[in-house]
């Protein structure tokens, strides 16, 4: 295994950490890995002009080249935010607006009722609905609800099919409920993907890389891997009954292990991007730069204002959602957290996360590739927060 790498004290103390607190990060890094709850964990914290890196572990439980910011894995759901941020690009060219009835965009879905009515929506769904994941689509990734259960039976998230056959089976079936009615999480931002390609002409992944990836320098962000790239490629990994990881087979249906060379036919705006710790940490810096990174203007402040605005409390305390897919921390005290009001985050199902916290002029990253390790109170991602800002010394 090899051995946890940290930051030097010199680095530590010029980003306001203090170096033997933040020794207690290292310690964590490397029990995690040792404790065999995943294979390999990179994190990332900027502050005040230094990056800090910390990594620990390997690309496969006990096997592979060292798990660190370099290394390739699936960004699942962190795609979600990148995705509106593309669609957004369009929204400052006046191409639409929140209340536009989303089947000025989608006119396939004129047809949709509400579950248990058979009735269509007493109101349009309008890109707001979209844009909150209250528009009343479902996922079919567990079961919440009898229509997640009719999105698993239909296959309506395949990636062996194509964004437009998502649309169709999505259009066949009905609404989780009335519009604006609640949150459910849902195809919404494949749907957002795909009102991109109409807007822009262009396929998902081509708009992705010439609006986001090239302007922010996310050098390996895309939608698959060139052959060269795959031993740089960690595999997802999921906790086995034991609770050590084991990686989840390639099966090219599952929503959760799709191939990744070449692209799958569904270029997937709700979780398709595969990218690096620095691929995220540089979109982030976007934002927290106020669309701005290295001289490049992405969006324009206030369009990142909007993006990052309370939108939607959940049922999660202390936490609100945004129009651009980001967590918002309202009440640190009720969400148990030392971040600041005001700070965003974002996370992968299989497990890469992040945050800006703007009062701290912090923003943090992390990558470990195993699946819902940010989705539990012990999860490993939660555990850095204590950790980190218990190091900052002020």
């Amino acid at each position: 295994m090899p051995p946890a790498r940290s930051p030097d004290a010199a680095a530590l103390r010029s980003a306001g950490l203090v170096p033997e607190r933040a020794r207690r990060i290292e310690t964590a890094l490397q029990r995690l890995v040792e404790q065999r709850r995943l294979p390999g964990i990179a994190l990332r914290v900027a502050r005040r002009g230094t990056v800090l890196d910390w990594a620990a572990g390997s690309h496969r439980v006990g096997d592979g080249p060292p798990f660190d910011a370099s290394t390739l894995m699936r960004f699942y759901s962190a795609t979600k935010p990148m995705t509106s941020a593309v669609l957004f690009t369009f929204f400052e060219e006046g191409r639409w607006l929140f209340s536009d009835p989303l089947t000025r965009f989608l006119p396939e879905l004129a047809g949709l009722k509400v579950f248990g009515t058979g009735q269509p929506p007493q109101r349009p769904i309008t890109m707001f609905d979209l844009l909150t994941h209250t528009a009343g689509f479902a996922y079919g990734l567990d079961e919440r609800h009898d229509v997640d259960r009719l999105y698993a039976q239909a296959q309506v998230l395949d990636f062996t099919q194509t964004a437009r056959t998502l649309l169709e089976r999505a259009a066949a079936l009905p609404l989780v409920q009335e519009p604006g009615a609640g949150f459910h999480y849902s195809i919404a931002h494949d749907l957002q993907g795909l009102i991109a390609e109409r807007l822009g002409g262009k396929p998902l992944d081509v708009l992705m890389r010439e609006r986001l990836f090239e302007p922010c320098g996310m050098k390996t962000a895309a939608f698959s891997l060139a052959p060269s790239q795959l031993p740089h490629f960690a595999p997802v990994h999921r906790q086995g009954p034991d609770g050590a990881c084991e990686p989840v087979p390639d099966t090219g249906v599952r929503a959760f292990a799709w191939p990744v060379s070449p692209a799958p036919p569904l270029i997937s705006g709700g979780g398709g991007v595969l990218g690096t710790l620095d691929d995220e940490w540089r979109f982030l810096r976007m934002i927290a730069g106020g669309g701005r990174i290295d001289g490049q203007r992405v969006l324009a402040p206030a369009t990142v204002a909007l993006m990052t605005g309370k939108a939607l409390d959940l049922d999660q305390p202390g936490v609100a959602s945004t129009p651009g897919w980001f967590t918002l921390t309202t009440d640190p005290v009720r969400l148990g957290s030392c971040a600041s009001a005001g700070t965003l985050f974002t996370a992968g199902a299989g497990g890469n996360w992040g945050w800006i916290d703007p009062p701290r002029d912090l923003v943090v990253v992390g990558s470990m590739s195993v699946l819902d390790g940010f989705d539990a109170s012990d999860a490993p991602s939660w555990l850095f927060d204590p950790l980190i800002y218990q190091a900052l010394d002020d």
